[in-house]
């Protein structure tokens, strides 16, 4: 379909367009008349079509079979001859990046790349691209963040540095909204002072995936992930201290209580899927020991995904599989006597995961979020009376089997979930306590893997491919936080400490 307005938008025309079949994801006019759209179709693959007449007629120009199902292309002329195409094979669980290029008005179509090692093949849909009148200079954008620069015409394309790449898991602004620490894949640990606008990387030494962080405070509070890794900080992050955790389990949360107590939870099917079963560890020394507490009717895959405690004493975990995992292995547990003793709360009677739990005012409403019955119908469940019993939420909506594995709740009435939806990443926000939930402007890619609530108007989120995104008005605007600053110390054979800061892409 192409439309076209001569009104400014208050009426749109329908152009006669291609075959039943093509898909347009690009277009570019060099004027009124001479313009072009791009896609591709199932019978020729990647397609471009031109008009010389403002659209009442276009021309077609199959290019190859070998890009069948392109996925968005972009397309740019820097004049009436020269123009490029820049767009994402799909080849199953991967793909590779193309760029296509003509200096004859769009007859022929040579290609720049694929070109082995200058642009990954993963993770760079929904593209664009942008040339400069001298034709040398060029730009591409692209999924999860991704900018290329060419000053050669195309011939050779560059990344730009905006930041990590990196997963992260988790997010916490542990009193306001200033002081915040965000963690991830390959040790990322990030800390913010000013309310997200700089990140700053403190350095652990630990490469290993952090899935959770939590403080008490701005100055105390633990980080854990892979393999059992656990670490500790006093202050602010200056230095983390390595802990024992005395597994080699993956740790997917972590609740402190206070500068003794704390609970950890996870299992190795917490994050990457996996045979062997829950656990939950308390330590009652600052994390100088950690001992493992017995989880009932326990079993593969029936992994530790969240954490809730009131004090020391009462709190709740809960149990799913990896997402990826088809088993139903949902149960909600609950601790009165610091997990002396662990109880089964809610036992659903349906296939079920559940992955985040939040009591967002007082002990009596609380809500757990994942994923219930055979299709999917139930995304959050409720409680009213204390754990008492729980009521299935139904999220409305044609989203299909979606794992919501992200939630937080601002009070009892407004709160967020991230969840998956065939190939999206989808936000939705309630303000009367679940009853109704409606789809945020944030559909994405990117995996929503958590939220952090400050208050009604104020969230933040991570997930997949860096990304660190902030609202300040309810949702109603997202903003990206850039990681601009990174900081590395690495301590040289006489003991010295070298301190190395990337900002902006330059090591200083």
């Amino acid at each position: 379909m192409i439309i076209k307005t001569t009104n400014g938008g208050s009426s749109w025309q329908m152009l006669a367009g291609g075959g039943a079949y093509e898909r347009y994801h690009g277009l570019y006019f060099i004027d009124n008349q001479t313009g072009y759209v791009a896609g591709y179709d199932q019978t020729n693959g990647l397609t471009i079509r031109k008009t010389t007449n403002g659209g009442i007629s276009w021309s077609h120009y199959p290019v190859n079979h070998w890009y069948y199902y392109a996925m968005k292309v972009g397309i740019d002329f820097v004049n009436q001859n020269t123009g490029y195409a820049v767009g994402y094979k799909y080849l199953g669980n991967s793909g590779q990046v193309f760029i296509l290029k003509t200096t004859n008005a769009g007859s022929n179509w040579n290609t720049l790349l694929p070109v082995s090692g200058q642009l990954p093949d993963y993770n760079f849909m929904d593209m664009d691209l942008k040339f400069l009148v001298s034709h040398q200079i060029g730009y591409i954008v692209g999924g999860l963040g991704k900018i290329a620069k060419t000053t050669d015409g195309g011939t050779t394309w560059n990344f730009l540095n905006k930041g990590t790449e990196a997963n992260f898991y988790a997010i916490d602004f542990p009193e306001t909204d200033q002081i915040g620490y965000a963690v991830g894949d390959s040790g990322y640990i990030l800390k913010t002072t000013d309310s997200g606008t700089n990140w700053v990387r403190q350095f652990t030494g630990s490469g290993l995936s952090f899935y959770d962080v939590d403080f008490i405070n701005n100055q105390f509070g633990f980080a854990v992930g892979a393999r059992g890794v656990c670490f500790k900080t006093t202050n602010g992050g200056a230095t983390w201290i390595p802990k024992n955790s005395n597994t080699t389990e993956n740790l997917c949360a972590v609740k402190v209580i206070d500068a003794q107590v704390a609970y950890i939870g996870g299992g190795t099917g917490a994050i990457s899927g996996g045979g062997v079963s829950g656990v939950i560890l308390k330590t009652t020394n600052g994390g100088d020991a950690w001992i493992s507490q017995t989880i009932p009717n326990n079993s593969p895959e029936r992994s530790i995904q969240d954490l809730f405690f009131f004090n020391a004493d009462t709190g709740y975990a809960v149990s799913g599989a990896a997402p990826t995992y088809g088993g139903g292995v949902g149960l909600i547990y609950k601790t009165t006597n610091g997990g002396q003793t662990w109880s089964i709360n809610y036992s659903p009677s349906m296939i079920a995961n559940f992955y985040a739990i939040d009591f967002p005012e007082n002990s009596q409403v609380g809500y757990v979020a994942g994923i219930m019955g055979s299709s999917g119908q139930y995304k959050v469940i409720k409680t009213t009376n204390g754990g008492v019993s729980w009521t299935p939420q139904g999220v409305e909506g044609p989203d299909g089997i979606a794992n919501v594995t992200s939630m937080s709740f601002a009070n009892n009435l407004v709160g967020y979930i991230g969840y998956r939806s065939g190939g999206y990443h989808i936000m939705r926000k309630t303000t009367n306590g679940g009853a109704n939930w409606f789809v945020m402007n944030t559909t994405t890619w990117h995996h929503y893997y958590d939220i952090e609530v400050i208050n009604e108007n104020i969230v933040y989120t991570v997930g997949t491919g860096g990304m660190i995104r902030k609202t300040t008005n309810g949702g109603s605007v997202w903003i990206a936080e850039e990681k601009k600053d990174e900081r590395f110390e690495v301590e040289n054979s006489n003991g010295s400490l070298v301190v190395f800061r990337i900002h902006s892409g330059i090591t200083l």
